[in-house]
């Protein structure tokens, strides 16, 4: 099931389902004077279905519409346009996987909370950089990946996930911003369950607040030269590694960590929407009684 029109058409329909109480009678989402070509419901289904099939260039992606689907897609907009509108919709992007993982993740009692780095440019460069400078609230800051053991010059993704491998909460934030940030700023849509982290979000008052504001148990690896030092659960330790998984999967299948993107907003927009397609994928695998977190099997027919 890799034809882009048979995935556009079934992914239409969730994402429809989705939004439905955001949308008018044209499939808009906003208001627009004069009727567009594409509403907004079909922009923000082509935005996943790119991503979905790990087609990572939109001039790609819209020279392969044009040549091989040109009857099935006769109101295509014109890529820059489609790039402008995907921008301008990115917070609706973010709603319709949110309202689905609500949906998958409504019974889910064990949440896991982690960091991958999203690098733009090699540190060498940075003294160089002359994107991304238009947001200066939002502007990439050098940090450090303690798994990969090196610097780099970019942001991080903060990511909630459930036990069965469905995201639930994410945030972009620049690479120096400390992890334990996220869970202090961040909209936590997780009540009544457990959260585990590892050693960067070891803090008491933050388990004390998270407890008495959403009843989350916040459970994290100690320090090997803490007192009362005791070994981390091997149960829970498994149920950790399922973000690792997660990460793999956004770096290998979405291609995640490639940029194209010259400001903040073009690379939120874009980080947005590969999470979008993951989460689409689980819930198509959710409707169909099949694995959650084997996206691979998600287009199969």
């Amino acid at each position: 099931m890799y034809n882009i029109k048979s995935n556009f058409d079934y992914y239409y329909q969730i994402t429809k389902l989705s939004l439905k109480s955001h949308l008018n009678s044209d499939g808009n989402v906003r208001f627009y004077p004069h009727r567009p070509k594409m509403n907004d419901l079909e922009n923000i289904t082509l935005s996943i279905v790119m991503e979905t099939l790990s087609i990572d260039s939109e001039n790609y992606f819209f020279s392969k519409l044009r040549e091989e689907y040109h009857q099935d897609f006769p109101n295509l907009i014109d890529r820059t346009r489609f790039h402008r509108r995907r921008k301008q919709l990115c917070s609706f992007i973010d709603r319709a996987w949110t309202n689905l993982s609500n949906q998958i993740n409504k019974e889910a009692e064990i949440f896991v909370v982690d960091s991958m780095p999203l690098p733009i440019i090699k540190p060498a460069r940075e003294a160089s950089r002359k994107s991304f400078n238009q947001d200066e609230n939002n502007l990439p800051a050098k940090g450090y990946s303690a798994i990969q053991k090196q610097y780099f010059v970019g942001y991080k993704l903060d990511q909630i996930v459930s036990e069965s491998g469905v995201p639930h909460n994410m945030m972009i934030t620049p690479a120096n911003v400390h992890d334990i940030n996220f869970l202090k700023e961040a909209e936590l849509q997780i009540m009544d369950c457990t959260l585990l982290g590892d050693r960067a979000y070891l803090s008491k008052d933050l388990q004390l607040s998270l407890f008495e504001e959403h009843q989350i148990k916040l459970k994290t690896a100690n320090r090997t030269n803490q007192k009362l030092f005791k070994k981390f659960p091997k149960k829970l330790k498994g149920k950790r590694m399922i973000i690792e998984t997660i990460h793999n999967q956004l770096i290998d299948q979405f291609m995640i960590r490639r940029n194209y993107a010259k400001s903040f907003e073009g690379i939120q927009v874009r980080i947005k929407s590969k999470v979008a397609a993951l989460v689409f994928a689980n819930y198509s695998n959710y409707l169909h009684n099949r694995p959650l977190s084997q996206v691979k099997h998600a287009l199969a027919s």
